[in-house]
């Protein structure tokens, strides 16, 4: 999928709409989140499990897992099959441990999680099956180590179709975001990788000529504007893909405005950041031209972004230490042309949207956000979250809040 577009920053609150179909704040109790486990939520396995699927979750990280990372995880097993109980006692065999902790015994890691899956595939061969299975570990902290396991998956799919074990199976090869630190997310093309993770959407051969309406239209999709939420619609569809069919030959429905869309009806040529519900700081569709950092108004923009952070952390302000900005490392703007202007009825543009990377000390922590500028009144508002592009690394340790640890430079 050319046009995959992440709705959010780091792993949970992106497979969060892929799992739920919603943001994290749209989820019930979501203030609670942090002290709550997520047994009672309405997760895609479920509809599976509810259906008669056998249902697996199998995830390498253990610390840094999508529902324990600073959060209670689960109370009870979430699926039929759940790897974490292995995992956990893996993380404690020290001494099986090596090559900076690519392998565990004469083994790549990901070798395990990939057999666990093929062994899983084996098996329930002859009964419908959900599986998520989230490798993270190999290409978390350098995307270069990304290659070390391109054996291991070449190895896993050559086996799963030479047994014919994806005959029946739509396969879903995806990222939940790009590389989010580092030298090159600090470039252009580093920060469009960041924000356009991989999805690679793969039926079985005979899927084309049963449902070539479905097929036709998820080419097309290739090139569309996509997101998870998408991804969920998407996995509600395979679950009455006869249904879907059907529903596929219409064309009573509009789908200009909705949030979801299966990847199986023809999403619109010309949808947008705003119809997808991207917000503004991660949509990739925005053109930006580069402005001098010296700009008054972005030198507001920029005081206004560390007094944003600063009030963030104030509940903690007897642990984390206030941030100053140091230097304002780049400057762009987004502007509307005069074709679009006339196309939306506005003879003059009412606001400018500004996207500036700062440099806060202590801590040289690295800022990127979006902030719109009103033309009127001067006033400034944050579209979205604002983005850590370099690494924290034990500055935040004496904060557990999973949002503000970016943030956090502590008083030690």
């Amino acid at each position: 999928m050319f046009g995959y577009n992440k709705v959010a920053d780091n792993t949970f609150p992106n497979m969060v709409p892929f799992l739920t179909g919603k943001y994290v704040e749209e989820l019930p109790g979501s203030e609670n989140l942090k002290s709550k486990p997520f047994d009672e939520y309405d997760i895609i396995w479920k509809h599976y499990k509810k259906s008669g699927y056998v249902t697996m979750f199998a995830e390498d990280s253990t610390s840094g897992a999508m529902f324990n990372y600073l959060r209670y995880g689960f109370m009870k097993q979430p699926t039929d099959h759940y790897f974490r109980p292995f995992a956990l006692e893996r993380e404690k065999q020290s001494s099986f441990w090596s090559n900076n902790g690519f392998c565990f015994g004469n083994r790549m890691e990901p070798a395990i999680e990939l057999q666990y899956t093929y062994d899983f595939m084996k098996v329930y061969k002859d009964k419908p099956y959900f599986i998520l299975t989230f490798i993270t570990r190999i290409s978390h902290d350098d995307m270069n180590d990304a290659g070390r396991g391109d054996f291991e998956y070449l190895r896993f799919l050559e086996k799963s179709f030479s047994q014919d074990l994806l005959n029946n199976t739509i396969l879903l090869f995806f990222s939940d975001h790009g590389i989010r630190f580092g030298s090159f997310r600090k470039t252009y093309v580093g920060r469009l990788e960041e924000r356009l993770p991989a999805m690679y959407v793969l039926p079985p051969e005979w899927f084309r000529d049963e449902f070539p309406t479905l097929w036709n239209n998820l080419k097309a999709n290739s090139y569309r504007l996509t997101t998870q939420f998408d991804i969920y619609e998407t996995l509600q569809d395979i679950l009455e893909i006869e249904k879907a069919a059907e529903h596929s030959k219409s064309n009573e429905i509009d789908y200009r405005n909705l949030k979801r869309i299966s990847l199986f009806k023809k999403i619109p040529l010309n949808r947008s950041c705003e119809t997808a519900r991207i917000k503004p700081h991660w949509c990739t569709c925005h053109v930006f031209t580069s402005v001098t950092v010296n700009d008054n108004i972005v030198i507001n923009i920029a005081n206004y972004v560390v007094f944003y952070i600063n009030n963030m952390t104030s509940n903690s302000s007897e642990l984390c230490v206030r941030l100053k900005l140091q230097k304002i490392k780049g400057a762009e703007i987004s502007v509307m042309n005069d074709k679009v202007l006339s196309y939306l009825g506005q003879g003059e543009q009412t606001h400018k949207d500004y996207r500036i990377v700062i440099q806060t000390h202590p801590g040289e922590g690295l800022f990127e956000c979006s902030v719109r500028y009103y033309c009127g009144n001067k006033q400034l508002s944050l579209m979205g979250e604002i983005s850590r592009i370099n690494r924290y690394g034990n500055q935040s340790d004496c904060i557990h809040d999973n949002l503000l640890r970016k943030y956090c430079y502590c008083n030690k």
